[in-house]
């Protein structure tokens, strides 16, 4: 009972000096945040119904199969209560294939429990103000400023799900943001000396944030997304919206992923269980940023196995590397295949940065030359 007492003072401290430190800062104003009223919901337009229609087809496809695979590719328990529990509503028209409720859901995913869990915000109202989101934009802002030496409007959204964030200068920015370009720009570096056509696979992409801005940077290649039925529509929405004129395959109830669909498409956005399916040694890079972790262990150990059996180059990962939760996996317990090396560990600047109590780490893996 003392030390819960001693955890409640401390936490209201903490608050109470966020608020101080928060106010200190000039560039803080609370009217640059973008209205967060869940009246500010857009109206879907005609391609979003069409848009609707196709990714409620992919996804009848998807929770129809996601049913008879193996264990490993089934959703884990983590996921499975946020997805049943706190996201709920957002599915309901998509499983229903509901045209018009889902188009509405999507156009506006950012602003829906649909983005739980995708879009990190840490939010702590003090006085009706979003203050520690405000804080901990900036504070990923002077991180990645630090580190690409950059301005803010290269990490600016699309209007695309109705994104909400905090203004500085002209830019729209969120806390999750400078992560995504962070890990798009560190994935570009790794894959320029690969060819014009190099071939990323990101597992557990979420909406789509790094494929969208390695592609603004100029990436040439082909880029393929594996995730969970539920995220992967949220990526379909997103990806086909910002980048209308590229060509993006949307799971359909394909049986496999051919040599010929990596060389033809830009995009390829696919369930995880389909990860299996793909080519030996036909990825130059395999990318994840913080879900192994959430995973279980089972499901880790397959990919490991499917990374050795595709991956060519590099793998990049940024995940937890002590538990918060008794089901969650530490990064250094994955079962990394004895054909990579490691070549760097380094401290994750996000969400807490160099604070100790940081527990998100940065590792990137070579293949082995034989």
């Amino acid at each position: 009972m003392i030390n819960k007492l001693k955890n409640i003072i401390k936490d209201k401290i903490k608050r109470i000096a966020i608020h101080i430190l928060i106010r200190l800062d000039p560039r803080v104003s609370p009217k640059n945040m973008v209205n967060t009223n869940s009246n500010n919901f857009i109206k879907p337009d005609e391609e979003d119904l069409k848009l609707a229609k196709i990714i409620c087809d992919s996804y009848s496809h998807m929770s129809k199969k996601i049913k008879t695979v193996d264990v490993p590719y089934q959703i884990g328990e983590f996921w499975y209560n946020i997805v049943n529990d706190k996201k709920k509503d957002f599915y309901e028209p998509i499983k229903k294939g509901d045209i018009s409720s889902a188009s509405f859901v999507l156009a506006n995913f950012f602003r829906t429990s649909g983005i739980q869990g995708l879009w990190e915000g840490g939010v702590i109202k003090i006085k009706g103000k979003d203050l520690g989101f405000i804080s901990a934009t900036l504070r990923n802002y002077d991180f990645w400023r630090v580190v690409t030496n950059q301005s803010p409007n290269v990490v600016n959204l699309p209007r695309v799900g109705n994104p909400i964030g905090y203004q500085i200068n002209n830019s729209i920015v969120s806390i999750a943001q400078f992560k995504l370009h962070y890990h798009s720009q560190q994935v570009y570096n790794l894959i320029k000396d690969v060819g014009e056509k190099a071939v990323v696979v990101e597992i557990g992409g979420g909406f789509g944030g790094i494929i969208y801005y390695l592609f603004k940077m100029g990436f040439k290649g082909t880029y393929l997304e594996f995730d969970i039925p539920e995220t992967l529509i949220l990526a379909e929405y997103f990806v086909k919206k910002v980048f209308p004129d590229k060509k993006v395959l949307i799971y359909n109830g394909e049986k496999s992923i051919t040599s010929d669909d990596i060389n033809n498409y830009d995009i390829i956005l696919m369930p995880n269980y389909m990860l299996k399916e793909m080519p030996d040694l036909s990825a130059d890079i395999v990318v994840n940023t913080r879900s192994f972790s959430e995973m279980p262990y089972v499901t880790i150990e397959e990919y490991m196995i499917q990374i050795d059996r595709i991956c060519k180059k590099y793998l990049y990962h940024d995940n937890a590397n002590y538990k918060s939760h008794s089901d969650e996996v530490p990064a250094y317990e994955f079962p990394i295949p004895e054909s990579f090396r490691l070549l760097i560990k380094v401290k994750s600047l996000w969400y807490g940065g160099f604070d100790v109590n940081n527990r998100f780490v940065e590792y990137l893996y070579e293949r082995k030359k034989t």
